[in-house]
């Protein structure tokens, strides 16, 4: 049930222009987080424009891996090859957020803070009740 609901969701991103392999890592995303809505945006915009100059789907894979190159979306890998790098684009796209709305932040840095607090409320209960225990 799980795997048939994944390729859904796979398939409903690469209909909007992302390529197979972005799909496959970014699937676990939230397409409401807005920067990953203007990645979407951005791809279909560009992939209207590819389909509607009649663009080869191997033409768009190659534009989409020289925009990969272009703007350092890679990273090595261990084998010492260069691979296209799909979070390095989404981090791209949360910095742009971040510096149009500086008062965003992050799910993930969101839910870090939450852990923090709610280890430190944890250990201030710890405390609380070693201290209470030292009172009688």
């Amino acid at each position: 049930m799980f795997d048939s609901i994944i390729k859904k969701r796979k398939d409903r991103l690469v209909e909007r222009g992302l390529l197979r392999f972005e799909a496959q890592q970014l699937c676990d995303v939230s397409t409401k987080n807005p920067y990953f809505e203007a990645v979407l945006k951005r791809r279909e915009r560009l992939y209207k424009r590819a389909k509607g100059n009649k663009m080869t789907q191997k033409g768009w894979i190659d534009f989409i891996k020289k925009e990969y190159t272009d703007n350092g979306w890679t990273r090595i890998t261990t084998k010492g090859t260069v691979q296209l790098d799909s979070w390095a684009m989404l981090r791209h796209f949360e910095d742009l957020h971040k510096r149009k709305q500086p008062e965003y932040t992050s799910p993930w840095q969101r839910k870090k803070v939450n852990k923090n607090l709610l280890n430190l409320d944890r250990e201030k209960a710890k405390k609380l009740k070693d201290f209470k225990r030292r009172e009688h």
